[in-house]
């Protein structure tokens, strides 16, 4: 059995639609199981919500007072890793503190 590890910089938007397509073509895969994922700065769900819903609040009102501007979802809900994970039985993962997994950064 093959497991999979999902690696993101974040736990905002991107692992919404990455976990759900990583998923999806899991599912048709008998040989493949997904491990855990590994984001750089794991965030509460509430954070994210919070987030998310200021931004989407913030989007309305500007759009309200300002006709030039169309009104438009850009982003999805973000997801909640914590739950997932329970669910799916996957581990959520994070590097030592310090570390990046950006720009070639070591994580040791």
């Amino acid at each position: 059995m093959h497991r999979v590890v999902i690696f993101s910089s974040s736990a905002s938007w991107m692992p919404a639609i990455l976990i759900k397509g990583t998923l999806a073509a899991l599912r048709s895969r008998e040989d493949m199981e997904l491990a855990a994922i590994c984001v750089e700065n794991k965030r509460s769900f509430a954070s994210g919500l919070a987030r998310y819903s200021a931004h989407r609040t913030i989007q309305r009102v500007t759009s309200l007072f300002d006709r030039t501007l169309k009104y438009r979802h850009c982003l999805p809900l973000p997801v909640d890793l914590d739950y997932w994970a329970r669910r799916l039985r996957f581990r959520v993962i994070s590097p030592p503190r310090g570390a990046s997994m950006i720009n070639g950064s070591s994580l040791s």
